[in-house]
């Protein structure tokens, strides 16, 4: 496998290249114009309604993520929200389209059987995650994990028809040093990984367990990243000034001739 595959471009064959585990990285440079970039990240550190992940708490993000599911009312409340979350976010970026907009579109067009939402028991998905991580020492790093609909939604039908989830993120802005996206290359199923996140009480998993990482990517402003979230993966702390802000959403693989679909 390669590890990465970069390209100006996201098209067919370099999605099919990480979809068949022939490329561990998808990155594309430049997906979002960088000016744009700057623009919108200054706004969305104005953003009043800033909140932060409930598993996570030094991770700060505009929409809700699915992740903070974790009991029926805040399963209602995020899929109540959802739609007025996608319409919050989009109006970050008004008058211009949204980088996940761009991408759901593109994915739509060049998919053979198209991309849409998802919907888990009915209700759809928000998409469109702006998360935000301030530069202030090691707590302010995203520690080894992985992310799996099935293990959040353990009792739905989309979530077990699954085959892969892709990470996709694009950057707005990030630290001035630091900040590197780690990945291994490593799947475990949701019984493993549920045991070693018992062991830390927490939604990480020890980062001695893991050894070195595979691979080490340091994501430039506009720059489109697509990996598996079923491998672990994190974020390191960042100095300085600056922060990292990315906007992303997972796409959710059940076979090349089914939709492709989103959610954050």
């Amino acid at each position: 496998m390669n590890k990465i595959f970069t390209a100006d471009h996201l098209t067919l064959e370099a999605l099919n290249l990480l979809l068949n585990k022939e490329a561990g990285v998808i990155k594309i440079k430049n997906f979002y114009q960088q000016s744009l970039c700057k623009k919108i990240a200054h706004k969305i550190l104005k953003e009043p309604s800033i909140n932060n992940f409930v598993k996570a708490n030094h991770v700060k993000c505009i929409g809700e993520p699915h992740f903070n599911i974790i009991d029926p009312q805040s399963f209602y409340e995020y899929h109540l929200n959802a739609l007025p979350n996608i319409s919050k976010v989009r109006n970050l970026f008004h008058p211009y389209l949204s980088p996940i907009d761009k991408l759901r579109l593109l994915l739509d067009e060049i998919w053979p059987s198209g991309a849409k939402t998802e919907i888990i028991h009915g209700k759809k998905c928000f998409v469109g995650l702006c998360r935000i991580l301030n530069s202030q020492g090691e707590k302010q790093m995203l520690l080894p994990h992985i992310d799996m609909l099935e293990r959040d939604s353990p009792d739905s039908c989309r979530a077990k028809s699954l085959i892969n989830q892709l990470a996709c993120n694009v950057y707005l802005s990030n630290y001035n040093n630091g900040g590197e996206l780690y990945l291994w290359f490593k799947s475990p199923t949701l019984k493993e990984y549920t045991k070693q996140i018992n062991k830390t009480k927490s939604y990480h998993v020890e980062p001695d367990m893991l050894g070195n990482p595979d691979l080490i990517i340091c994501p430039k402003i506009g720059d489109l990243i697509l990996f598996s979230s079923h491998h672990y993966h994190a974020v390191g702390s960042g100095e300085g000034n600056g922060c990292r802000i990315s906007a992303s959403t997972f796409i959710g693989y059940r076979g090349n001739h089914e939709p492709l679909s989103f959610w954050s």
